[in-house]
């Protein structure tokens, strides 16, 4: 069931939820490897890399195969904004807390919070079930625990300016919204399944009439073909 529990208003869920819309995940995951690359080692930025493929691409994967698949869970579409919200603010945070163990423990358990934040705003606007936003939260935390790998060495740019980036980009993008949902729909077993419909039903089969009689206007008469 979507929208199952009532915790925040709407409006107070949609203003929260467009932080985590692929409109400024994007560019945040963008600009976390472009201090990556500026500030820390090629591991670094590969280990961002793997970690976002995890994420990003798992749940792109997911979201093409699953409505294809039985629903008894309530699993169809695992939810990109609470993946993506503990990914990115997961990295942000690991960066800032650098290597001490104990902060990047608390980084990680921060991530998970917020992103639970984003799970209940998309409950309350209906946009997912809780099986949904449990799948998100699971591959959001797998990809900040790949990330969390990483042999960070001291930066050569501080983090306080990746911290500004992403607060300009907050300022600047909130409320953008990109139709990824739409897209990755168009792009599913389930549209393919929907174009492939009309070309089966125009097979020829003894039982059926074909398409052509079935479509005639009433009162015409087939035409022998030429």
């Amino acid at each position: 069931m979507r929208g199952a529990i009532l915790v925040i208003s709407p409006g107070v869920s949609q203003f929260i939820s467009d932080y985590a819309d692929q409109a400024m995940v994007l560019p945040a995951v963008a600009m976390v490897g472009l201090w990556l690359l500026l500030a820390e080692s090629r591991r670094a930025v590969l280990i961002w890399v793997a970690s976002c493929a995890v994420v990003l691409g798992g749940i792109f994967l997911l979201k093409l195969v699953l409505p294809c698949m039985t629903s008894a869970y309530g699993l169809r579409s695992p939810s990109g904004h609470t993946a993506s919200t503990i990914l990115v603010s997961g990295a942000v945070l690991l960066l800032v807390a650098r290597p001490e163990r104990g902060r990047r423990s608390w980084a990680v358990v921060a991530a998970l919070a917020i992103g639970i934040l984003v799970a209940v705003t998309r409950l309350e606007l209906g946009a997912h079930t809780l099986p949904e936003v449990i799948a998100g939260a699971i591959m959001g935390t797998a990809g900040v625990l790949v990330f969390a790998t990483a042999d960070l060495t001291p930066p050569r740019v501080p983090s306080l300016y990746l911290v500004a980036g992403c607060g300009m980009l907050a300022l600047l993008l909130h409320g953008t919204r990109l139709p990824a949902e739409r897209w990755i729909d168009q792009l599913s077993c389930r549209a393919t399944w929907a174009a492939l419909a009309p070309v089966d039903a125009q097979l020829p089969s003894p039982n059926h009439q074909s398409a052509r009689d079935v479509y005639r206007p009433i009162g015409t008469q087939s035409s022998p073909t030429l």
